[in-house]
């Protein structure tokens, strides 16, 4: 096979992921992604993933501290993320997914963290939290490399997604999980506007939402 036939076909299934990306937020109501960045804010472009993020995506997933409150590192090589992604791209391409994977790029250049999109199903619940029947809830985060810790991109990041999720989508909800120490990222979440439940999602980790009517409250 030639290299420019590589290229070509690398190309067909690029566009079809792309495809079934848009297909797969019409989930939560039909948001249009784009290569060039589906969200972007005064100083960022939150973009979908593509294979070319993937060392990237390695190493901040593998450093310890980053993922300290996350509850684990994947301590992964380039072959498993690799094959992480064959999988979620084949879901994307042959059936769409409701999680989608971004990254987080200064709109000058450097890729600075990572996000995510992932509805959960009706009637979800763990301790002390259940989705009631019949609403759209849609579980993030944001993950930042640490030379942009402090900087007030993750703050920035979060409103732009939280505006992009209801004014683009049918989601009733977004929550987010922070861990119980990680103040910092409590903070951010409370500067967006998310209010504090109940419910424990996993260990001690926290849920936090937003909800349909206080994000018309707070953002509009």
């Amino acid at each position: 096979m030639s290299i420019d036939t590589k290229r070509s076909e690398a190309r067909i299934v690029a566009a079809k992921s792309m495809a079934k990306m848009e297909e797969a937020t019409r989930f939560m109501g039909g948001g249009q992604l784009s290569e060039r960045g589906i969200i972007e804010t005064r100083r960022l472009a939150i973009c979908p993933m593509t294979q070319r993020h993937l060392r990237f995506l390695l190493k901040l997933w593998n450093d310890p501290e980053i993922m300290r409150y996350a509850g684990f590192a994947r301590n992964w090589d380039y072959v498993q993320i690799k094959e992480w992604y064959e999988r979620y791209k084949n879901r994307v391409v042959e059936h769409g997914t409701t999680d989608i994977q971004f990254v987080l790029k200064l709109k000058s250049g450097p890729l600075i963290g990572e996000s995510g999109l992932g509805r959960l199903r009706t009637g979800w619940g763990c301790r002390d939290y259940k989705v009631r029947h019949g609403e759209i809830a849609v579980m993030t985060d944001i993950k930042l490399v640490k030379p942009f810790w402090h900087k007030g991109y993750g703050t920035e990041a979060m409103e732009a997604i939280t505006r992009y999720v209801f004014t683009s989508t049918y989601a009733d909800l977004l929550l987010v999980p922070p861990h119980r120490d990680n103040v910092p990222a409590i903070k951010l979440y409370e500067k967006a506007g998310f209010r504090k439940t109940e419910g424990i999602y996993y260990r001690y980790h926290m849920i936090y939402e937003m909800s349909k009517d206080r994000f018309d409250a707070v953002y509009e």
